[in-house]
């Protein structure tokens, strides 16, 4: 592709200053010591796009050691109302270090998303507004008249500056810099578009808005916060009592870094949070995303609730049953440990015999599933998920495979953002293999 690169961003010392932990892990990876990093992308449709997978192959070129994960779990079609609901399974389990998110649709909804990303988990956020893809092109050159237009525009304007600047995140002007190239190149918005009727983005759309987005990895504060939200603290931190080793941390999630250099399994090691197994933590399960009726991406349930302490286990519904157009559902569900735990239907909440699945009738997306795609649930389908632990309760240090990458053990996340105690029960801490602990506080109370 020989397209014309965007102008230079103009000089701003600001810029990447919300990004800096993202930008240090990545810049401070080497061959002896690959740094993890994970991004997730998140949002809808233009979310979705393989502009990512070209910001992923950037990514890995311009930093061939850090040990990158980028996942991509946006949903097509969702706008903020529904995924603030499908959030609660896709984005703060995950617990990423960096999220490039956009979605339209309800902005009470959006905010609540950021808030949410940074009350509940460290990673920074990356937020972009709308480009510049409207049939009204000669109205949005006129800047007067731009936030009078639309509502759509105002929300990106206006309203996601606001969000980035509030809850520090970092924020990409796409409106501005897509305009900025129109003028330089003398193109037209519908050159980086699917067609005059479909605003997605074509191949030309896809490497631009890349190069818009890749760029803010290029340069950067990768300096350290005034406050750091993730710290790293030596096993000599620990004190001795009554045969456990303890440890005081603010955060609600603590990792166990393994020593890379361990060449044969360390010791078995109990750990205790507040006092207790990490287990007996009802806060640290959440449930995976629902499955799909079709090859769809469209979840069949929006969330799933609880109303009594979960175990791990895989969770079924069967459906029996279903008009064409969705609006009539019975099922049963069945776990795969608690075993058969009741039925219902899409009209009154459902709670379980064992009070582990409540579904309110405002999760089902089967009906408008139809109405966009024309699918339809049959009688005897099954649609699954699972509830899933984020803790161990015992650690053993594995032996070293690659001393290169880091071996780290989530203790347990999900912990209310407060102070907590970790007891660690082990002969001889010393020799246990462990490295050190990470402690993990969202920086939004």
């Amino acid at each position: 592709m020989d397209y014309q690169l965007p102008r230079p961003l103009n000089p701003d010392p600001d810029r990447g200053s919300n990004l800096r932990r993202t930008l240090r892990l990545l810049n401070n990876s080497t061959p002896t010591n690959r740094l993890p990093v994970k991004i997730l992308i998140y949002g809808q449709s233009y979310s979705s796009q393989k502009w990512w997978q070209s910001l992923a192959s950037v990514l890995r070129a311009r930093f061939p050691y850090a040990d990158l994960t980028i996942e991509n779990r946006a949903l097509g079609g969702f706008a903020s109302q529904y995924l603030v609901h499908t959030a609660e399974a896709d984005l703060y389990p995950y617990y990423p270090d960096c999220v490039i998110f956009r979605v339209l649709g309800d902005h009470h909804c959006y905010e609540d998303i950021v808030a949410n990303i940074r009350k509940r988990t460290t990673a920074e956020v990356l937020l972009w507004n709308v480009h510049l893809d409207s049939t009204r092109q000669e109205v949005e050159n006129d800047d007067s008249s731009f936030k009078s237009w639309q509502w759509n525009r105002w929300y990106g304007r206006d309203f996601i500056p606001e969000i980035a600047d509030t809850y520090g995140c970092e924020l990409v002007d796409i409106f501005t810099e897509w305009k900025q190239y129109l003028k330089d190149t003398g193109l037209s918005h519908l050159d980086f578009a699917q067609s005059s009727t479909d605003r997605h983005f074509n191949d030309r759309g896809n490497w631009l808005f890349a190069q818009l987005i890749q760029r803010r990895f290029e340069t950067g504060r990768s300096s350290y916060y005034d406050k750091e939200p993730v710290n790293e603290y030596a096993i000599d931190r620990c004190t001795f009592n009554d045969g456990i080793s303890e440890f005081d941390f603010t955060g609600n999630r603590i990792d166990i870094i393994a020593d890379p250099l361990m060449e044969t399994p360390g010791a078995r090691i109990d750990i205790l949070i507040d006092g207790k197994p990490p287990s007996e933590h009802t806060e640290l399960y959440c449930f995976s995303r629902v499955s799909s009726i079709s090859r769809s991406s469209f979840p069949a349930l929006l969330r799933v609730k609880n109303n009594s302490p979960l175990i791990a286990e895989d969770w079924k519904l069967r459906f029996t049953k279903v008009t064409p157009d969705a609006t009539e559902l019975a099922f049963e569900v069945s776990g795969s440990i608690t075993g058969p735990d009741g039925a219902g239907n899409n009209h009154e909440t459902f709670v379980s015999r064992s009070g582990r699945i409540v579904i309110e009738p405002q999760m089902w997306h089967l009906a408008r599933e139809h109405q966009i795609l024309k699918t339809s649930p049959q009688a005897g389908q099954e649609i699954t998920w699972s509830a899933v632990p984020y803790f161990t309760d015992t650690f053993i240090c594995p032996a070293s495979s690659d001393a290169s990458r880091e071996s780290a053990i989530c203790a347990a996340q999900g912990l209310t953002n407060a102070k907590h105690t970790i007891g660690l029960r082990c002969r001889d801490l010393q020799a246990s293999g462990i490295k050190a602990l990470r402690v993990y506080t969202p920086p939004v109370i």
